[in-house]
């Protein structure tokens, strides 16, 4: 959908809230946004952020290509 921005790079409370509205799913959260999530829903920083990089690198290295 639209938006502004890197995806990656959104609030992780934004995108819990898009989840448990229903805009978005976990699966999405996960693979375009970079947010994992515990199983009572709370992010999972440490696995964010590194998921977030490993993305962020991708992009670089399709951009590079």
């Amino acid at each position: 959908g639209g938006g502004f921005g890197n995806p990656p790079e959104r609030d992780y409370e934004k995108v819990r809230e898009d989840v448990e509205n229903g805009y978005i799913s976990i699966n999405v959260a996960r693979d375009s946004y970079g947010v994992v999530f515990a199983t009572d829903m709370q992010v999972d920083e440490m696995e964010t952020n590194k998921l977030r990089q490993e993305l962020q690198a991708r992009k670089k290295n399709f951009l590079q290509a």
